[in-house]
């Protein structure tokens, strides 16, 4: 594996991403530096590449909820666990550690607008009179992006210190 470092690496890199393949670990390994010569065409291949991803992910999810004709919580949870594996390589192109830092920013930002977006979407379109509304509204709560952000980084030991968000009533 080569560690991408000039601009035709990258560009070969955002090509194979943008038709499907996994290439997060040359990206994470490798680095550019912009100068203002190439900034402008790097962000610009990196963007089309992620909405490319982004839409691939779209049209699966929608042929597998339309096949599934989801209408109980077990074909809820096997559709987005299908799409599970491939949203993951979504999140770990958005947060890879050899983009420009304001571009992974961005990237991550619209990656967790665009999860929020899909929950709400589900959320809105769970039929009302479904018996098993309020368990399919927990299976589409856990699908969050936390999830995929744990997988992103194996470096990174979290500090066991944090709180995890919880709130213990009494």
């Amino acid at each position: 594996m080569k560690s991408p470092v000039t601009y035709a690496d990258w560009t070969e890199l955002f090509d194979r991403f943008g038709k499907g393949e996994d290439v997060s670990d040359e990206m994470d390994s490798g680095h550019f530096d912009l100068d203002s010569g190439t900034a402008e065409r790097f962000y610009t291949r990196a963007e089309e590449a992620y909405k490319t991803r982004k839409r691939i992910w779209l049209d699966q999810y929608q042929r597998n909820f339309n096949l599934q004709n989801v209408k109980t919580i077990e074909e809820l949870e096997f559709v987005l666990q299908n799409n599970k594996k491939t949203m993951s390589v979504l999140a770990k192109f958005a947060h890879s550690k050899g983009l420009p830092n304001e571009l992974r920013e961005n990237f991550a930002k619209d990656f967790t607008g665009f999860v929020n977006d899909f929950k709400k979407n589900l959320k809105d379109n769970t039929p009302k009179d479904n018996q098993e509304r309020e368990r399919m509204l927990i299976v589409i709560n856990s699908f969050s992006v936390r999830k995929f952000q744990q997988n992103e980084s194996t470096e990174e030991i979290p500090n066991p210190n944090l709180s995890t968000g919880r709130k213990i009533i009494f």
